[in-house]
């Protein structure tokens, strides 16, 4: 029981760090590094933001993705740097970080389960269609659209892309997501992903602009 308090502590630590460094310390930290005569002092420094809400996320025994998505809107709170930094940082990511990710994930993935475990990867990608279409669509329906627009977003929400990989890769390596079924959920994700288009082309075909 006092784990569970000393976890919420710490969460809530990291709620309010992170206001108070999205409100005022990183657009100020952001600044400054104008005046260094690094080069790239701006993208730079914004990968030490980058890296140390990372480290502080966990810390306080949340994922470090979290911490790295808070410090990329934090950084983004300095539009005169937006532009540059997303340069610069795309040319970092492609070429080393981005390559890494991908390959750690083909190094875990067994292609023998798609014969394995057909109707599983089957039953993943028709209920990660079926979800998004009816989740989304339904979040727009009630939110005013009719049903051809809702259509159309159910449709732009379909496919999960880098993060669905991010969340089973991190679920993977901390044992929430077996070996067994590793290969099935990520065979799914890039089905979803390849499949994801054709519901897009297909929602706005009945729906031109």
């Amino acid at each position: 029981m006092k784990k569970i308090w000393l976890l919420l502590a710490l969460w809530i630590l990291f709620m309010i760090v992170t206001y108070v460094t999205y409100r005022w310390i990183v657009p100020m930290i952001m600044h400054l590094a104008e005046y260094l005569e690094a080069t790239h002092a701006p993208t730079i420094t914004a990968l030490v933001v980058c890296f140390l809400f990372a480290y502080f996320a966990d810390w306080v025994q949340l994922d470090s993705v979290l911490g790295a998505f808070v410090a990329g809107i934090a950084i983004s709170n300095s539009p005169n740097y937006n532009t540059k930094i997303n340069r610069n940082i795309e040319i970092i990511g492609y070429s080393v970080f981005i390559p890494i990710f991908f390959i750690s994930i083909g190094l875990n993935l067994q292609f023998d389960s798609l014969i394995k475990d057909f109707w599983l990867i089957l039953l993943f990608t028709i209920t990660g269609i079926v979800g998004k279409l009816i989740g989304a669509g339904f979040g727009a329906r009630i939110s005013g659209f009719n049903m051809k627009d809702a259509y159309v977003i159910g449709s732009g929400m379909i496919s999960r892309g880098e993060m669905a990989l991010i969340v089973a890769q991190v679920g993977f390596s901390v044992h929430l997501l077996s070996e067994e079924y590793y290969s099935s959920v990520i065979i799914s994700i890039i089905l979803i992903t390849i499949l994801a288009p054709f519901f897009l082309k297909h929602s706005i075909s009945k729906n031109p602009i």
